[in-house]
């Protein structure tokens, strides 16, 4: 069964749950790694921690804790060795 928003609008208004707790969770977790992912497809182009920090509304050593201890060096160091390569 398709619910149309306003279907789900309605119990949501009564205080009803349309999710159970372990489906809240689970889309937390996915959306979270979404964040992640997206974070890292910043960094591989060029974006720098402190762009990303501003843009999430964090600050940076919360960016750093997102990130595997070293990431946004490496990939920083990754974009420079592939941009002397050329030459």
């Amino acid at each position: 069964m398709i619910l149309e928003p306003f279907d789900v609008s309605k119990p949501v208004y009564r205080g009803e749950r349309i999710m159970n707790e372990d489906d809240v969770k689970t889309l937390l977790q996915e959306m979270q790694w979404v964040r992640k992912l997206l974070m890292l497809q910043a960094l591989s182009v060029g974006y720098k921690q402190k762009h990303l920090a501003a843009a999430l509304g964090v600050s940076d050593a919360t960016v750093s804790r997102m990130m595997p201890k070293g990431f946004a060096k490496e990939m920083a160091a990754g974009r420079t060795a592939a941009g002397t390569m050329g030459e």
